[in-house]
């Protein structure tokens, strides 16, 4: 709250600054810093609500971004850039209480500038050991190093005290960078000695009746005791299913319940922008069937199967990317980088995601809403579903066009990557919302229009 407060303060004095320039480098009569604020007081709410939500949009918010200094930069200038499209097309809409026109390019620099210089200070603070949230991690095996990988890789919010582990050749050793600092029966004298303000419980088997009880007094004593799954979710927006063993149920998401009005509201839009998406279809139709036919021969329109919203399966429509009898032998196969079966016509088709298109229909139907899981071919379920735990778990919800893994993650056609873009399909299920359709909707828009597909 404090970063958000922080960033619409620089954002407003930045946009009050530009105004003020500007009113100087014109030469007019300069009036006073109430009649200033007051005259554009619509101004200065639009650019403050512009802003938080591209900001959202953009997940300037989120941990990797606020610690990392070259990704912050990165994603603020490309706010920046929205922001200033938005403005210059409102501009030309609004008929009254217009600033100077060259507001705007004093205020983009200004921005950019003091909003780095003020991120890179909050930074500074709140990277000192006195402002750390001081972290153990219950568990020193495999689950326990990848939160401490995490942790310690963003150097940011937490500091990392160390490790409790029974195993007595583990004690005094350090793993990640950190110590184990000894076992269940000196847990809470090393909280005292440390500090600490919250343990990480990455243990995969059951608990031992000291260590619980332990546990309970710290609880007692206002320590929060956090399931490294919860913190691995928080920290990156992924699910760690290979990483919860016995403990499946803190890892299996639970749909949340909204009520009719989300479901209500999820339909409405999708049949609003289904219908649109197929009028669009249509008028791109002609000339989709012309370079498709005149490029290789073969229908227009390609259907495939695939499984949806508990197991139902149905038929997929895309425009045809590749070549007739791409998989002869009647045998799924992963489409790959640069795959030779995908035409010269397909590959602008699936740079500009237009294959997808027809999928509208899928929508219309039912069959597929506008954000959830992709679907994937049976035979791709049946296989990876004996490799990765809780993978029918993505069917628990309707699967989508675009969802949190397409916008996450690149495009994948291995196991590893069908984990990965699994645990981002667990999270989207378990924290699903309208506004995080809107986040990826608008992702997905921006891979587009700047052609950022496969």
């Amino acid at each position: 709250m404090l970063l958000v407060l922080g960033d619409l303060l620089v954002i407003n004095g930045t946009y009050l600054a530009s105004l003020l320039l500007a009113k100087a480098m014109s030469g007019t009569s300069t009036a006073t810093f109430l009649e200033l604020v007051l005259s554009f007081a619509g101004w200065f709410v639009f650019v403050s609500l512009l802003w938080g939500f591209v900001a959202r949009v953009n997940e300037c918010y989120e941990i990797a971004a606020i610690a990392k200094p070259a990704v912050a930069t990165r994603r603020i200038f490309v706010v920046l850039v929205y922001m200033g499209i938005v403005y210059i097309i409102l501009f030309y809409f609004i008929q009254f209480s217009l600033p100077p026109k060259i507001v705007l390019p004093i205020f983009l620099p200004l921005s950019l500038g003091f909003l780095l210089a003020w991120r890179s200070l909050y930074l500074l603070v709140f990277r000192m050991p006195t402002f750390k949230r001081r972290i153990l991690i219950v568990g020193a095996g495999w689950a326990g190093s990848v939160i401490a990988r995490e942790l310690q890789h963003l150097n940011w919010e937490y500091g990392l005290l160390g490790f409790i582990d029974d195993d007595p050749t583990k004690q005094a050793q350090q793993i990640e960078g950190a110590p184990v600092l000894g076992t269940r029966a000196d847990l809470l004298g090393i909280i005292n000695d440390h500090g600490a303000q919250e343990l990480v419980l990455s243990i995969t088997h059951e608990i031992h009746d000291q260590l619980f009880e332990a546990l309970i007094e710290a609880q007692e004593n206002g320590i929060e005791v956090t399931p490294m799954a919860t913190l691995y979710e928080n920290l990156t927006g992924r699910v760690p299913v290979e990483h919860i063993n016995h403990h499946w149920y803190t890892g299996l998401p639970i749909v949340p319940k909204h009520g009719p009005l989300y479901a209500f509201s999820k339909r409405a839009t999708d049949l609003i922008v289904g219908m649109l998406g197929l009028i669009v279809t249509g008028v791109v139709l002609p000339f989709m069937a012309l370079a498709i036919r005149l490029d290789s021969s073969g229908p227009i329109f390609y259907h495939q199967e695939r499984v949806g919203h508990h197991g139902r399966v149905f038929k997929l429509v895309k425009f045809r990317s590749m070549f007739t009898n791409a998989e002869a032998d009647g045998k799924a196969v992963w489409a790959v980088d640069k795959d030779v079966r995908v035409t010269r016509v397909g590959r602008l088709l699936r740079l500009t995601r237009m294959d997808e298109l027809p999928q509208f229909l899928n929508v219309l139907r039912g069959d597929l809403s506008l954000v959830g899981p992709r679907p994937e071919r049976p035979a791709f379920v049946e296989e990876l579903q004996k490799h990765i735990p809780f993978y029918r778990s993505r069917l628990m919800v309707k699967p989508g066009l675009t969802g949190w893994a397409q916008v996450k993650y690149r495009y994948g056609n291995t196991i590893e990557d069908a984990l990965v873009k699994l645990q981002y399909d667990l999270y989207y299920i378990g924290h699903q919302s309208i506004l995080l359709d809107l986040v990826i909707t608008l992702k997905t828009l921006w891979v587009v229009v700047f052609c950022k597909g496969t």
